[in-house]
C-alpha cells in the first residue's frame, strides 16, 4: 500500500475529486498554498493500493492539466514586464505505507 499526496491548483480540485469519486478512491483533501505564483492548492491524501496506484494516476491526468498564464514581474528599479508561466498539473508523491487503518 502506498501513501500518495497530491497537489494540485485549486482551479483543477473540484474536476479531480470528482474524479476520485468516481473511480472509488477515498482521499481528504487539505487547503494548502504556495510555489512561485503563491496561488492556492489543494492537496490531497489517498492510501492506495499498489495494483490501483495506475488507474490513480490516469485520473490524476485527466483531470489536471498544465496551461499557461501571463503575470507581471518587475520591481521598484525595474519596469514591470508580463512573463508566460507553466500552471496547473499536479505534483504527486508516493510513499511506502506500512498500515492504514479507518475507525
Amino acid at each position: 500500500m502506498k501513501l500518495v499526496l497530491l497537489i494540485v491548483q485549486t482551479k483543477d480540485a473540484k474536476a479531480l475529486q470528482k474524479g476520485l469519486v468516481e473511480n472509488k478512491f477515498q482521499s481528504t483533501r487539505l487547503t494548502s498554498s504556495g510555489g512561485f505564483l503563491r496561488e492556492g492548492n489543494a492537496t490531497y491524501m489517498l492510501g492506495v493500493d499498489d495494483d490501483r496506484l495506475e488507474d490513480l494516476f490516469e485520473v490524476v491526468k485527466e483531470n489536471c492539466k498544465t496551461r499557461t498564464e501571463l503575470i507581471n514581474v518587475g520591481s521598484i528599479d525595474m519596469p514591470y514586464q508580463p512573463l508566460e508561466v507553466r500552471v496547473g498539473g499536479a505534483v504527486c508523491f508516493v510513499l511506502e505505507m506500512e498500515r492504514m487503518e479507518r475507525f
